[in-house]
């Protein structure tokens, strides 16, 4: 039978008795992915185009998913721009979200936030808490719109609130958050509700919620195992650190590669690290490039070492123009110290980092 007839074949099973509205919608959806894995792509994009349009979501990210592998972020975010213009429901905070992994687009991004929020977006308050909490500058900002995103009921908003604390360093600050984010059923916020416990000493608690995390399969439990591992002095009941970390690389767990590069530096083995911070800052880590900087400037390997000062600097990281501009004082580049104080200014570089850069041009 060929698809063709497949397909009639399901809808004349499934729809002669007029069923319609979203059941209709889902074998829509099913029939567009039918025709782009045959490579119809043109209608498989115009039924799914058609669906996004009347607010289905599905549709629209499927739709934005292929652009994005089709013809890059940029032809996606525009195909977002343009329901977003035509009042599609979540097609705002779609393309703030889309906007928001680009480094280079938070203005743009905050924008369709915003307009997201001025929509009535259920999700919109959360996502832009998370966007801001990236901005150290604005915290307050983040913290207060994560409240807000709480008390409108969002559950997601507790356990990015708990994050953005634990991200702070705010351990006990984070955890009735992490209580409540679990309690709510929020299984995601396991693995790191678990490296908060055990950054509190609760080393039990901390396992058991980790045990409970692999149970589940929670995304990132097998890593936040190695990670509480290697924070610590004593193998854990399940393993040894590079056990756990070997077997998040085995996951390809997203992240895994910086952290299990940083616990091989710190074991004298810098080679390996190496070659994990690599992977890590092909995985778009800002802080891999740093950290191979520093290495390579240790080894007097000045030309491999500025390359990734250059490299950090591009991905954003500010920390990595104040080292690079160390670098070059330290070996009597002061002229080049303009550029880099430049940089961190189009950063957003803080006053104290600014002052920083610009005692060395002094200096």
């Amino acid at each position: 039978m060929s698809e063709y007839d497949r397909l009639k074949s399901e809808w004349d099973e499934n729809f002669t008795s007029g069923v319609l509205g979203d059941c209709r919608d889902s074998f829509l959806l099913r029939v567009s992915r039918r025709l782009w894995n045959v490579n119809l792509k043109s209608l498989s994009k115009s039924i799914l185009g058609r669906l996004a349009e009347r607010g289905n979501r599905d549709a629209r990210e499927i739709l934005v998913d292929l652009t994005v592998d089709e013809k890059g972020s940029d032809q996606a975010a525009d195909l977002l721009q343009k329901f977003a213009l035509e009042g599609v429901p979540g097609a705002a905070l779609h393309l703030a979200d889309l906007l928001a992994e680009s480094y280079g687009s938070r203005e743009v991004a905050e924008k369709w936030y915003r307009a997201a929020m001025s929509e009535g977006d259920p999700a919109a308050l959360n996502n832009f808490g998370c966007f801001l909490r990236e901005d150290d500058a604005r915290f307050a900002e983040a913290e207060s719109t994560l409240l807000q995103a709480f008390q409108i009921g969002d559950p997601l908003a507790s356990g990015n609130l708990a994050r953005m604390y634990f991200d702070a360093g705010d351990f006990d600050k984070a955890l009735p958050w992490f209580s409540k984010s679990v309690q709510l059923g929020v299984d995601s916020v396991l693995p790191v509700a678990a490296r908060n416990l055990a950054a509190l000493g609760r080393g039990k608690e901390a396992e058991e919620m980790i045990r409970d995390a692999l149970s589940k399969e929670v995304p990132g439990a097998t890593l936040a195992y190695a990670q509480i591992l290697s924070a610590s002095s004593e193998d854990g009941s399940l393993g040894n650190p590079e056990e756990w970390f070997r077997e998040a690389v085995n996951e390809s767990a997203p992240g895994v590669s910086f952290p299990f590069a940083c616990w091989l530096e710190s074991r004298g083995r810098e080679e390996e690290a190496i070659a994990f911070y690599e992977a890590s800052a092909r995985e778009g880590e800002p802080n891999a490039h740093l950290n191979l900087a520093i290495i390579y400037e240790r080894r007097d390997n000045f030309r491999l070492a500025e390359i990734h000062f250059q490299a950090g600097m591009a991905s954003g990281d500010v920390k990595a123009a104040v080292t690079y501009a160390h670098f070059l004082a330290e070996n009597d580049r002061q002229d080049d110290l303009g550029r880099v104080l430049e940089g961190a200014r189009k950063m957003g570089a803080s006053e104290r980092d600014v002052s920083e850069i610009r005692d060395l041009m002094d200096f």
